[in-house]
């Protein structure tokens, strides 16, 4: 696909002029600038793959961050450049459950500062108020929340990405037909929470 948009959003290396091969190349004699390009590029598929593992978004970012740090670690044991969405997806996935292992720990006893905010909420009028204005969204992003991590990743994949099959199978390192499978228990789940 010559100078368009490639996995997750990711632009092609044609139309930017670089291949992935050559930015890791200047990534490994620290060119600070090739990292960033490749940051750019496979930013969108590591936060989406780290929003569905994680369920939650204001980790999003920590987990991010990591899995572009461990990329940048490991950057002279990265030889083949096509297996770099695959590698980055697996990373993101492992990222994002350790991160939200290390929170559910974390937050299973409040702290002080916790039940500070927990008192500082808005009074539930303008909560309700809030909800009501988007509450098909709210429905909707809740239904796909509820979902097994393995399911909302393909959904988020398949629908918000726009990914084929076949990316999808590399990204999480599946074959084909477990991605149908998974896509289509996902959507027989979220059929039958939007129900609820």
């Amino acid at each position: 696909m010559a100078g368009g948009v490639g996995m997750a959003g990711a632009v092609t290396a044609e139309a930017c002029g670089a291949s992935v091969e050559e930015l890791l190349e200047r990534s490994r004699r620290g060119d600070a600038r090739a990292l960033g390009e490749l940051f750019a590029r496979y930013r969108p598929l590591v936060e989406g793959m780290c929003a569905a593992r994680l369920g939650r978004t204001d980790l999003v970012g920590d987990a991010v961050q990591e899995v572009f740090v461990k990329l940048a670690a490991s950057l002279d044991r990265l030889r083949e450049p096509a297996a770099l969405p695959g590698w980055l997806g697996r990373v993101a996935r492992t990222t994002a459950a350790d991160l939200a292992e290390r929170e559910a720990r974390r937050s299973s006893v409040p702290e002080p500062a916790a039940r500070d905010a927990a008192e500082r909420r808005p009074a539930a009028g303008s909560l309700l108020e809030t909800a009501v204005q988007d509450e098909e969204r709210r429905r909707a992003l809740a239904a796909v929340m509820a979902l097994k991590p393995e399911f909302r990743e393909v959904l988020l994949l398949r629908y918000m990405h726009s990914r084929s099959y076949r990316e999808i199978a590399e990204v999480l390192g599946v074959p084909v037909t477990t991605v149908q499978v998974r896509l289509h228990r996902a959507r027989k789940a979220l059929a039958e929470l939007w129900r609820d």
